[in-house]
């Protein structure tokens, strides 16, 4: 693996990452900050499928970290974590919510092959009475875009086993969520809630005072790059109905052509959210995100290359009538990779 032993001490033995705000406002009763309507999971539902996760580095000193639950199937458990907490342990032990006294042995998969901070990697628990009484975390279908109150559990120092920490959403980045709220090194791999759902994991500092999470479009994309699939909110909660929205242009489902690089096939488009790929013989690119105007879908691409390696860019779509679309993207940095930013206009292909 190329995760650095600076990444780890880094990241996993950091100062806090963050400033201490009012956790017992979260803890009193029990619910989250939500907008009005909503049907929120308890507080003991969210803490339920968050794991705390330890394991021995390479070179055989422990490490701590959080994960959360993304697919519960069978007797399989399903958990996402950051690369650096499980990288070289082919057999770490999950502790569950319900158990705390009883860590379980569980399988690492896979791994980003990485330097970054923010790699990515999955455990899987066999364990059928434990695949019973656990369920998988939902996550968001919008991004945020600053000012959304968050909720982030985990095992910081300050607020203890399963600490639930409340704050903001400070800005976004491309991928990139800027939080504040009381987090550090022990909320690596934890999830970050906005309106009980997933919107991003927490990652790594950026200074004192200010924590850096994930994206949840991209942990969702690599995780469906390793075949994982994950729960989405019941319709209800994305706007009411099963149906797709009213849409000023047809979907986007299909092959659209005009890329030097590769053919875009556009696999979902629901009227909020779309996803596909652009893939080459030897390099896959994927894509998802979200419509932010009826013309304009913002998105997250992952380039994968021959070795897995994995790094994102955001990128937007703008729709210029049912068979012209334009596709922009910042531009790669990371995996030996690094480009400028680029744009092209892309034609339906015949139907």
């Amino acid at each position: 693996m190329r995760i650095a032993t600076v990444v780890l001490v880094a990241v996993l033995y950091a100062p806090s990452l963050l400033r201490a705000t009012d956790v017992a406002a979260v803890e009193r009763d029990g619910r989250l900050p939500s907008a009005p309507g909503q049907n929120q999971p308890s507080m003991e539902d969210l803490k339920a499928s968050v794991v705390q996760i330890v394991s021995k580095a390479p070179e055989g000193q422990p490490r701590t970290g959080a994960g959360f639950i993304v697919r519960v199937d069978g007797e399989l458990v399903y958990i996402v974590t950051l690369a650096h907490v499980i990288t070289g342990d082919a057999r770490p032990q999950v502790t569950f919510y319900f158990d705390k006294l009883r860590p379980v042995v569980a399988e690492t998969r896979e791994v980003e092959i990485d330097n970054s901070a923010a790699a990515l990697g999955y455990v899987i628990v066999r364990d059928r009475a434990v695949a019973k009484q656990t369920r998988a975390l939902r996550w968001s279908p919008v991004m945020p875009t600053g000012g959304e109150q968050i909720v982030a559990i985990g095992f910081n120092q300050g607020a203890g086993p399963w600490g639930v920490s409340n704050g903001t959403v400070a800005s976004v980045s491309g991928s990139d969520i800027r939080i504040d709220a009381n987090v550090d090194e022990g909320n690596s791999g934890g999830p970050i809630i906005m309106n009980g759902n997933v919107v991003g994991m927490a990652t790594s500092l950026i200074r004192q005072g200010f924590g850096l999470a994930k994206s949840g479009i991209v942990v969702q994309t690599t995780l469906k790059g390793w075949g994982i699939e994950t729960s989405a909110p019941p319709a209800a909660e994305r706007g009411g109905s099963t149906t797709p929205s009213r849409r000023k242009y047809a979907s986007l489902v299909g092959d659209w052509l005009g890329s030097p690089v590769c053919t875009l096939t556009f696999r979902l488009d629901n009227g909020k959210n779309v996803d596909g790929s652009c893939n080459t013989d030897s390099v896959r690119h994927e894509f998802a995100g979200i419509y932010d105007a009826d013309d304009k879908v913002r998105i997250t691409i992952t380039r994968i290359d021959p070795e897995q390696c994995k790094t994102s860019a955001p990128g937007y779509i703008r729709i210029e009538n049912d068979d012209t679309i334009e596709v922009s993207q910042d531009g790669w940095d990371g995996c030996n990779v690094k480009t400028g930013s680029a744009r092209t206009r892309l034609q339906r292909s015949a139907r």
